[in-house]
């Protein structure tokens, strides 16, 4: 009998994208915000192939442009200052969101956000990847 054939295919990986949205997942794009407005932050990436993927958004810091950092979310996944943003929904596989009120630094008119994704390949034959949030 001959050994057993693996197969192996290149799958390109999705293409990832931040949008801050107006109120909601389906509000339209904010690009100038006041203070105090609800506001949605929303994490997507798409994929060629369905059913492939996983994602979780950590390790996000806002900045002011001038150096002074502040980490949202720890490298695990977790909020670390639930006045300025809780624990992200994960609503799909490769979706992840939640939303909050603007704030701003004083004397600053803009801020900058900087958060990492990572993908893993989703295990076959679940039907949810799994998010694995660990509370301190």
């Amino acid at each position: 009998m001959p050994p057993p054939t693996m197969h192996t295919k290149q799958v390109p990986m999705p293409v990832c994208k931040y949008e801050v949205l107006d109120g909601s997942p389906t509000g339209p794009p904010v690009y100038y915000a006041t203070v105090g407005q609800m506001v949605y932050h929303k994490w997507t990436c798409e994929a060629e192939q369905t059913d492939t993927f996983c994602m979780i958004v950590h390790s996000c810091f806002v900045d002011d442009g001038n150096g002074e950092r502040v980490q949202l979310i720890n490298e695990k996944g977790c909020a670390l200052d639930k006045y300025l943003l809780t624990n992200l929904e994960y609503p799909g596989d490769l979706i992840a969101g939640r939303e909050a009120h603007v704030y701003k630094y004083a004397d600053r008119d803009n801020m900058y956000f900087d958060c990492q994704i990572t993908l893993r390949i989703k295990e076959p034959g679940s039907e949810y990847c799994e998010v694995r949030l660990v509370l301190t």
